[in-house]
């Protein structure tokens, strides 16, 4: 971080005792806490998996017996004894279950609780829903089988029995706060540079929690697996001695091996096989035909405790635990690497604590003016951490409950879920800046603030896709005053055109970082807690947010500037008559909205790819933490470099080829190195990209003496946000066509290279 004053590079800071260390207490203790939880819940989360593959062997014997029936003449439409069956299904499994069978349209023919399923509600977002495909005799699917239970009545039995795991990983988190928190203090008092020592304890203790934690959950995921393993095998052994009542003998059974084969089919069984008791003669082998080992097989007698009984042996999957371990690992690996951007960026609150308390603060000169460059980063990462801990979630929170509103497809309502934000946020932008002129920058701060707190803790209780639209329509509004009194800080909060230049950067900086963080803790957060849970990050993150700046920000120094400076001095008509001016519309077209478009790929494309196509969320979280790194620490720096080397119009037709690969890349087969490829390149386009076309904007000679800026950085986003609006709809159907992906970055590339023309511009810079 090369904007590092003197001060902190000497590692000294004039705040004394408690003062110099709270803000990492604070962080050390949030830390510990979300490792805890995340650690739980990503138990948790495996808890689910392994039961569903539970149910899925038990409802296959099921569906089995419907499609036997359905070769040899009866239909689904009109199928007798179907409310027999589904009584069946429900014993086998328990209380708490309903079934349902679904035409190929999706409609419910049969269901639990009546032949037309009146009240059953398959797209409650409280339900836990699993699909299984009916298939007649060419193996055309003809229905589907679907399972639905209550997510609480689940939690409620997995909660009794990991009470005491839960207990400890409580404990384990209070000891390690405790020492965290010794050592720093011991820290502060001894070391003269103590802010990195302070830093690289924080991070040593997750990493120290993330080990003691593994090593007390990895027995507790084999055990579970094994218990729902050797469930399988009751269930199975039920079943053959069922058949042998009817008087074939089990080991005479035809097609015996393709039935352990179709229970096999599950990750955490390896296979099945019969065996005599005593002999070691194998009456059927395992799919691949190779014994078992001893290790990891549970042994189940079909005819009690006789020396020469048949004997089901089931051979528990070593790989499916090992994976499940390792993508408990690879969370807190992606925990930890947030935390510690987290700390980087907050070293140097101890600094930002010592001035406000000093005779400089709220001064015109040089030491507060850089400040206010800090101020401003680190405000800016805070709120980009929350907006991004949400953006992409409404559609697939929607997606997952797979509900339209007002007459849309749950596809299309998905996609409109991020476009209404932006669009009101477009609205909100138009108007602000007359709201600039009437209510001061802290008060719309405050305002706008509170209604993204409000907006988005009902996003969180939101029961319905037509409830979030609205509220993401709120949130957008709240967006919009907050991007307003950014815009205001950063316009009056320099005195020269260094010190501008340095707001722009940091700010851009702490954006970037934060979308980094903020999307990493989001993806997280939603494989773990589900996509509800990360509105209620988002609106914890914004009370941080306004608590910070009304205590750091130079109020008085702000409102001095604004009467001098007219800041806000501008109407409708104005920034339409700038809409419209054609130089803007160039720029708008050639670069402003291949980059955006861009930016978006990362919110909605490649989360849509990884939910489609069934890869790991855990993918998703690396993807943003990738694209992060790359933006934070490499893609400003890069943006510098290419101008100096190639102009600016070199350097934006390079940043649009880096961003229109990285879509392209997308059209290859979908695997891990391509989606973190793609996010490290569109990471570039982010950090590269955005300073060097705001300040392009800003030299064009219909906005330089026109406007102020503060109003020409509004503009700048109603024009971004108006791209932001469309981009999900176009990238949406770039998820469902792979000739559209190819399409999208071609005709962006074009655009871009439209800056080229030889008709001579009437800027300042040219773009």
């Amino acid at each position: 971080m090369g904007y590092r004053s003197s001060k902190l590079e000497d590692g000294k800071v004039n705040t004394k005792g408690k003062t110099r260390i709270m803000p990492f207490l604070v962080i050390a203790l949030l830390s510990v806490c979300f490792l805890s939880i995340i650690s739980y819940n990503l138990l948790l989360g495996s808890y689910y998996e392994i039961r569903s593959q539970y149910i899925s062997v038990v409802n296959e014997q099921v569906i089995g017996e419907i499609e036997t029936s359905v070769k040899f003449g009866k239909t689904l439409e009109n199928y007798y004894g179907m409310d027999k069956i589904l009584e069946k299904a429900t014993t086998q499994l328990g209380d708490g279950y309903d079934i349902a069978i679904l035409h190929t349209d999706g409609t419910i023919r049969y269901a639990t609780n009546g032949e037309t399923g009146a009240g059953f509600d398959i797209t409650e977002k409280n339900k836990k829903v699993i699909r299984q495909d009916i298939s007649d005799e060419n193996g055309t699917t003809i229905g589907t089988f679907v399972t639905v239970y209550d997510k609480a009545n689940e939690r409620a039995l997995v909660s009794g029995e990991l009470r005491q795991l839960r207990t400890i990983t409580g404990l384990a988190a209070l000891i390690v706060c405790v020492m965290t928190i010794a050592l720093m203090l011991l820290i502060s008092r001894t070391a003269k540079k103590p802010i990195v020592p302070i830093a690289a304890a924080i991070i040593l203790a997750m990493v120290v929690q993330s080990a003691f934690l593994i090593n007390i959950y990895q027995m507790t995921y084999k055990n579970t697996v094994m218990k729902n393993a050797e469930g399988i095998g009751n269930y199975i052994a039920v079943s053959l001695k069922e058949i042998e009542e009817k008087g074939v003998p089990i080991d005479k059974i035809d097609g015996l091996q393709e039935y352990f084969d179709e229970k096999a089919a599950y990750g955490m069984i390896a296979g099945i096989r019969l065996q005599e008791g005593g002999s070691g003669t194998s009456a059927q082998a395992n799919g691949t035909g190779r014994a078992f080992s001893d290790d990891e097989v549970l042994t189940i007698n079909l005819n009690g405790d006789e020396a020469e009984n048949l004997q089901i042996h089931v051979k528990v999957s070593g790989d499916f635990i090992r994976k499940m371990i390792l993508g408990m690992v690879l969370n807190f690996i992606a925990v930890i690497a947030i935390i510690f951007v987290i700390t980087a960026e907050s070293m140097r609150l101890p600094q930002m604590l010592d001035f406000r308390k000093s005779g400089d603060y709220n001064k015109g000169n040089r030491p507060q003016y850089k400040q206010m460059a800090h101020i401003l980063r680190y405000g800016n990462f805070i709120t980009s951490v929350g907006s991004y801990a949400c953006l992409a979630f409404s559609a697939l929170m929607i997606r997952e409950w797979n509900q339209g509103a007002f007459g849309l497809s749950a596809g299309l309502t998905a996609a409109l879920s991020i476009s209404v934000c932006s669009l009101a946020e477009v609205a909100g932008l138009l108007a602000a800046p007359v709201l600039a002129k009437k209510i001061k920058t802290k008060k719309l701060l405050v305002i706008s603030t509170t209604l993204l707190i409000l907006s988005n803790l009902a996003c969180f209780a939101a029961s319905s896709s037509a409830m979030v639209l609205l509220f993401r329509a709120l949130s957008g509004l709240g967006f919009a005053g907050n991007k307003q009194a950014t815009n205001n800080m950063i316009a009056l909060g320099y005195e020269t055109g260094q010190e501008r230049e340095e707001n722009l950067t940091e700010s851009n900086a702490g954006l970037i970082g934060g979308i980094m963080c903020g999307s990493g803790m989001g993806a997280i957060i939603a494989a773990t807690l589900g996509y509800e849970a990360t509105f209620a990050l988002a609106a914890g993150i914004f009370v941080l947010f306004i608590l910070f700046l009304i205590y750091f920000i130079p109020w008085k120094l702000l409102d001095e500037n604004s009467k001098k400076r007219e800041v806000g001095d501008a109407d409708f008509k104005r920034v339409f008559a700038l809409m419209k001016d054609p130089q803007i519309v160039k720029y708008s077209l050639t670069v402003n909205m291949p980059i955006y478009i861009y930016l978006m790929v990362i919110v909605v494309l490649i989360p849509g790819i990884i939910q489609s196509n069934g890869i790991s969320p855990l993918v998703l979280t690396y993807c943003n933490l990738f694209n992060g790194l790359a933006g934070l620490y490499i893609g400003a720096r890069l943006g510098g470099v290419l101008r100096n080397k190639l102009g600016s119009k070199g350097s934006i037709a390079l940043v649009s080829f880096i961003g229109a690969s990285a879509i392209l890349m997308q059209t290859l087969p979908y695997t891990v190195a391509v989606l973190l490829v793609g996010a490290v390149l569109l990471g570039l386009v982010d950090g590269a990209g955005i300073p060097m076309t705001s300040d392009h904007f800003l030299e064009l000679s219909s906005i330089r003496g026109k406007i102020d800026e503060g109003t020409a950085l509004s503009l700048l986003s109603i024009i971004g946000f108006i791209v932001m609006t469309i981009a999900p709809v176009i990238l949406d159907v770039c998820i469902r066509s792979r000739q559209a992906l190819m399409i999208v970055p071609i005709v962006l590339l074009t655009l871009t290279l439209f800056i080229f023309n030889r008709k001579k511009e009437k800027t300042n810079e040219g773009i």
